[in-house]
């Protein structure tokens, strides 16, 4: 006879277990983390030397052009 359905104190007998409230702790860590690593992995950031350096004056000559265009 199943005694846990009729226990009036406790409506849900399996919330009392610590395994399954385990199981998906690890379960819920297990997905955050690979769901930051996915997103690691598409995040556009520079990785490493991009090209040789352009300093300030070439920088503010390439912008003021950039404008005077119609940009």
């Amino acid at each position: 006879m199943n005694t846990a359905s009729t226990n009036s104190n406790n409506p849900h007998p399996r919330s009392t277990s610590e395994e399954p409230r385990a199981q998906r702790t690890w379960i819920a860590v297990l997905a955050a983390a690979i769901a930051g690593v996915l997103l690691l992995l598409i995040t556009p950031f520079p990785r490493g030397f991009q090209g040789e350096t352009t300093g300030d004056a070439a920088l503010v000559s390439q912008v003021e052009n950039a404008l005077d265009s119609g940009h």
